[in-house]
């Protein structure tokens, strides 16, 4: 027998048999596998699979998180082919907004080195004060915070946002945030079930997670961007079994990350870990000294990383921040009228009884995986009592606040003598405003999965039922793999970059997921953009832009024009306005299927033609270029036969339809028959 296959360590025979009861025993009894102290084996080698030979074969530090970005790969797949042209998630108003607020933070902080002390310093002093852009409302511009007080997703990007061009940039930290979630599950399953084969099982079902693949199908960065909640439970577990300080100050740290990343995670948190913490204490009796210290050390962490930038939040009486009334819903469901208008956007996004076996409306699904219930029971009965109550506590905790404020069965609100039943999160949210503030009960979900994956670690066959769950999400969720849109006929707008001074993006009038569009072509010219934002429920529009707005002639005779008047002053002291204003390229939004019908084309390029001369084709837009002394980019010499290409591309690939609440299946449709505000109710411009 070759040497290498030489196991001169392995036991044999009935000692074999009794090494595994002794380590079966020791693992029960103290709730995570002993660590390996010399060369015996104390873990079931006869139990040993693929998972486990493997991390013996190459580093476990090289496999698990290569195994996870592979699995980011396939989760995303065919993005990786299309990565340069692609864009995560089905288009809709929030992921427009995140990629335009991702790359405006990228630009405000372009003045600071690259490294992330540095760039936390200048995120902390924007939470304090301001975090100004000029990536929409110029010459006026807005602060950053007012309109995304969680930053730390776009901050943690920043540093590809600045070194690659968009969207391969956004791309890229997609992958690395959905494999950074499955390496940080896989570090909660191996500390519970002590085996790598643990946390791959933990892993996978943390990272394909209805709860994960809901957020980031919408971009939405903060919700999707969670390592940092299965990192604190690990530490929660060192805290309540070993009580050392450093395992406090792990906790602080994991804890105060995921705040920060998402302030409402920290309370999901603090709810689904009480259970945990409860149970733990009393089973382990009266803690010692060293553990109070450390409790006191790591308050004092949360605090110093906390209280500065909420603090900030809470005192710069951001209409974001303290908005406690829900949006209306402008088109909401028959069955909803029957409660108060300001229950009905929260009645609509909360489930039903049945949400674990519900996959649409996508962006509300908590889909559960059947195998994972399944592992989950079977794997509970190995816990330790104390763990078991814990974790299934925060499994009760996000199944009862999922449901929203009022019971329903399927979208029709159950009523009991005439009035609505009223749920948990009814009672919670009246608690305080900074509570009635969180309008999605469906983000309660990430509990259910924390607190199942929690007992799926002791689960038998780690490996295969690994496989089964992603195998049932691939077939189950809606969500997986995660939409695609193509956008390789956006990227002749990074011509615009030559110009050294601002972007006025017409037309400046739009409505719903259109006006978000701006923002989008932002992200490949890089300029300053007179154009707005839509802005989240409650923010208000700058009233110093309105003051220029009203005050600038060119903005002026647009406003007229798109008003459905022709204004009759079109001197050239419009062009000279806008250059004293900074503003150099006027650019008209003529992709086929946009914004504007042909008609209405014509109509601008018109009334354009009489200020401004002659526009460069680039085929997805017209550019004026105001500067005469700026070297102005090629255009095409036909651009017309671009945009029949681009529809004929577009009718043979025609775009995926989603089941969504915010209805970007109908934008998709018809983009130019719409005069509504999508179900959400956001504002329009």
């Amino acid at each position: 027998m070759p040497a290498l296959l030489h196991r001169p360590d392995k036991p044999r025979g009935a000692r074999y048999i009794l090494d595994m009861r002794a380590t079966s025993n020791a693992v029960g009894r103290e709730g995570a596998a002993p660590e390996s102290t010399g060369p015996s084996r104390t873990s079931n080698e006869r139990g040993r699979g693929t998972v486990e030979n493997l991390s013996s074969m190459f580093p476990v530090g090289l496999l698990v998180p290569g195994f996870y970005l592979v699995l980011a790969v396939v989760m995303t797949w065919p993005l990786l082919p299309e990565i340069r042209n692609s864009m995560l998630g089905y288009p809709n108003i929030d992921a427009l907004d995140t990629i335009h607020l991702r790359g405006s933070l990228a630009g405000s902080l372009s003045a600071v080195p690259l490294l992330f002390p540095l760039n936390f310093l200048s995120l902390v002093e924007g939470l304090w004060g301001d975090l100004s852009s000029q990536a929409a409302f110029f010459p006026i511009g807005f602060n950053l915070v007012e309109l995304a007080p969680n930053l730390v997703d776009h901050l943690s990007a920043s540093v590809l946002v600045d070194s690659l061009p968009f969207p391969l940039c956004d791309n890229v930290w997609w992958l690395l945030v959905l494999a950074a979630n499955g390496w940080a599950g896989h570090r909660l399953g191996r500390r519970i079930g002590g085996r790598e084969g643990a946390g791959f099982l933990v892993g996978v079902a943390y990272a394909c997670s209805e709860a994960i693949l809901r957020e980031a199908n919408m971009q939405h960065a903060a919700q999707a961007f969670q390592p940092f909640a299965p990192l604190f439970l690990v530490a929660l577990l060192d805290v309540l079994e070993r009580g050392n300080t450093s395992s406090h100050l792990r906790a602080a740290l994991w804890f105060s990350l995921a705040c920060l990343t998402y302030w409402y995670m920290g309370l999901f948190l603090a709810f689904g870990s009480l259970g945990l913490l409860v149970s733990g204490i009393a089973k382990k009796g009266l803690p010692s000294r060293e553990w109070w210290t450390g409790s006191v050390l790591g308050s004092l962490l949360c605090m110093a990383l906390l209280l500065p930038p909420l603090s900030g939040l809470l005192s710069s009486g951001n209409p974001v921040v303290y908005m406690d009334t829900p949006p209306s819903l402008n088109q909401g469901l028959e069955e909803l009228e029957t409660l108060p208008e300001n229950m009905r956007f929260l009645t609509l996004h909360g489930g039903d009884p049945a949400f674990p076996l519900r996959s649409r409306p996508l962006d509300r699904s908590n889909r559960l995986s059947l195998v994972l219930i399944l592992v989950a029971l079977l794997g509970a009965r190995k816990l330790p009592a104390w763990q078991r109550f814990g974790f299934w506590f925060m499994v009760a905790t996000g199944a009862v606040m999922v449901l929203g404020p009022v019971l329903k069965w399927g979208e029709e609100p159950l009523s009991m003598s005439g009035s609505p039943v009223y749920l948990p999160f009814y009672y919670v949210a009246s608690l305080h405003p900074l509570l009635a503030r969180l309008f999605w009960p469906e983000r309660w979900g990430v509990l259910v999965v924390l607190g199942l994956v929690g007992l799926s670690a002791r689960g038998p066959r780690p490996g295969m039922m690994a496989a089964l769950i992603f195998m049932e999400s691939w077939v189950g969720s809606g969500n997986l793999p995660l939409a695609r849109q193509d956008l390789h006929q956006l990227a002749p707008w990074a011509r615009l970059r030559s110009t050294h001074g601002a972007v006025l993006e017409l037309p400046l009038r739009r409505q719903g997921l259109d006006a978000a569009l701006a923002g989008l072509h932002r992200r490949y010219h890089l300029r300053p953009q007179v154009n707005p934002m839509i802005l989240p429920p409650g923010a208000i529009l700058p009233g110093e832009w309105e003051k220029w707005k009203s005050q600038q002639p060119f903005i002026q005779a647009l406003e007229r024009f798109e008003r459905g008047a022709w204004p009759r002053d079109l001197s050239n002291g419009l062009v000279d306005s806008l250059l004293r204003d900074g503003v150099t390229v006027v650019a008209l939004d003529v992709e086929p299927g946009g914004t504007l019908s042909s008609s209405r084309q014509a109509r601008y390029k018109s009334f354009l033609a009489g200020i401004l001369g002659e526009p460069v084709d680039y085929g997805p837009f017209l550019a004026w270029w105001l500067d005469p002394l700026e070297d102005i980019p090629g255009g095409l010499s036909d651009g017309e036969s671009w945009r029949d290409a681009l529809r004929t591309w577009t009718e043979k690939h025609p775009p995926r339809q989603y089941e969504t609440l915010i209805k970007s299946s109908e934008w998709i449709k018809d983009r130019n028959s719409r005069g509504e505000r999508d179900i959400n109710g956001c504002p329009t411009h």
